[in-house]
């Protein structure tokens, strides 16, 4: 019995020649607008109709491939979210990356040509959780909480005064207390007449003043331990 032996010729090489694999079909945000697009299919639901053929106004299908028109640029590619993710990791840590900021990354990959819904959403949360941007991003000066008005410019320049009603009678017959509290510092001064009157606060106003570094004309340049 005879043994046969078939051959047979290619043209070219079998292990070169490009193969094309499915590796994930499911749904995008292009898939709506493709379909309208390519074959004039809408939802079933009105209003997504609506929404689709407005949408659709500012896009156009090239090769099998949508890309969106621009007032001011080229025509840019649509990418899926997956597709995004790369592009921005490209970019933002790639060979010619420099670690910018989120709004710079995502106008990069605009003028690189290429668009999402999500862009300026994803390339911000990419930059937060980008581990180098995080240890050597310079140090923020802004304040722990928000900034709050503040009363006083500087210590002593705002006081404050109080009467405290009559209390009981102590030592010298002091019944009432009136106290002088600094709006900066919180600093308190007080004093206890026998009898309140209209010029309580005016004199003790006035003792304070007389000891004020202003004017060491008036207290011959002593340091007075309450100031």
């Amino acid at each position: 019995m005879g043994r046969h032996i078939h051959i047979e010729f290619l043209a070219q090489p079998s292990t070169q020649a490009p193969l094309i694999c499915t590796i994930d079909h499911s749904p995008t945000w292009m898939d709506p607008i493709l379909q309208f697009l390519q074959n004039q299919t809408l939802p079933a639901n009105p209003a997504e109709v609506r929404r689709v053929r407005h949408r659709s106004a500012r896009y156009l299908v090239i090769n099998g491939s949508l890309y969106k028109r621009g007032f001011s640029l080229p025509y840019l590619r649509c990418l899926t979210p997956e597709e995004g993710h790369y592009v921005l990791r490209e970019i933002h840590e790639g060979i010619c990356g420099n670690h910018s900021g989120a709004r710079s990354l995502a106008h990069k990959a605009i003028r690189q040509g290429y668009f999402w819904p999500s862009l300026h959403t994803d390339a911000q949360a990419f930059t937060q959780k980008c581990d180098k941007c995080q240890r050597f991003a310079n140090i923020p000066q802004l304040p722990a909480e928000p900034l709050t008005a503040m009363v006083s410019p500087w210590p002593f320049a705002q006081w404050g005064l109080d009467l405290i009603r009559p209390m009981p009678e102590g030592k010298g017959q002091v019944k009432y207390a009136v106290v002088a509290v600094d709006y900066f510092t919180k600093w308190a001064e007080g004093r206890g007449p026998g009898h309140y009157h209209r010029g309580s606060h005016r004199i003790f106003c006035l003792a304070k003043h007389r000891m004020s570094l202003r004017h060491p004309q008036l207290h011959r340049h002593r340091q007075w331990p309450s100031i």
